[in-house]
């Protein structure tokens, strides 16, 4: 499709691609002062759109990205938003400092889940690629045509990314914000063992999610035990068991944070 040089109705021009996916295709817009992402749908996907803005058209904080708004381009559906100049969020190094310039990040998810928490929004889709980390540290969780309104949320089936799946979305129920909070144990047992908790076919890996323990972290690293407790209440099986949303699990990782300095005998955060 010849869309490279197209000009939108509200004056931004098209000019390159940035990033494609299953579904969609994310291009870099600008009207010459402002710089914009256009994520591009299917042709037909209106109603993926609509929902989109709809649930991210007025966010309102530092680490989450909202939606301007819904534009048709040669026929196909697409979304503008802001341009994040970021790489996802995943740990660069295995070393204290590195450590603690991850930990400073993913305090700015569980932020934005938090915010999103609060206003009755499950992500159901959390993992590294939709969070995205500048040069500077700061983050912003990005991609919300999963997300849904828990007022409305249904039974789905099985909705998400296999790796980051919540035992509750393993069995097919409605997302929970614990189920957010599971997807970011995920990431951050991933981040500070270099191992992911689960892994095999995409059904081994669903039965592991609703019925295996995952190890502990200081199973990999001593320096870790003061995570131990946390990471296991964030992968907890049983939602209840969980911090049950974003705050409650930033505020806990706050709490642990000073005990994982001292357990590695550093206080100085790495750069990104």
């Amino acid at each position: 499709m010849a869309l490279i040089g197209t000009r939108l109705l509200d004056g931004d021009l098209v000019i390159r691609e940035i990033g494609r996916g299953a579904s969609a295709h994310v291009y870099l817009a600008s009207d010459g002062v402002r710089v914009r992402a256009l994520k591009l749908l299917p042709g037909g996907d209106h109603a993926r759109a609509r929902h989109e803005f709809a649930i991210a058209g007025d966010f309102d904080h530092p680490h989450v990205n909202r939606v301007d708004g819904v534009v048709e381009v040669l026929g196909r559906p697409g979304l503008l938003m802001p341009f994040v100049a970021g790489r996802r969020l995943l740990a660069r190094q295995r070393t204290a400092r590195g450590r603690e310039a991850y930990l400073d990040a993913f305090e700015g998810l569980l932020a934005a889940l938090a915010y999103l928490h609060g206003r009755g929004i499950v992500h159901r889709d959390v993992k590294p690629e939709n969070v995205l980390v500048d040069a500077g540290g700061h983050v912003r969780v990005v991609d919300f045509d999963l997300a849904v309104r828990l007022r409305s949320a249904t039974r789905p089936g099985l909705v998400g990314t296999i790796a980051y799946l919540s035992p509750e979305q393993a069995r097919g129920d409605p997302a929970l914000p614990a189920s957010d909070v599971y997807a970011a144990g995920v990431m951050l047992y991933g981040a500070i063992t270099g191992e992911v908790p689960f892994s095999g076919t995409v059904d081994e890996v669903v039965t592991q999610h609703r019925d295996a323990p995952a190890a502990i972290p200081s199973a990999f690293d001593p320096d870790l035990e003061p995570l131990d407790a946390l990471v296991g209440a964030m992968l907890a099986k049983r939602a209840d068991d969980r911090p049950p949303d974003g705050a409650a699990a930033l505020a806990a990782l706050r709490d642990v944070r000073p005990a994982l300095r001292r357990a590695a005998g550093s206080t100085s955060a790495g750069a990104w």
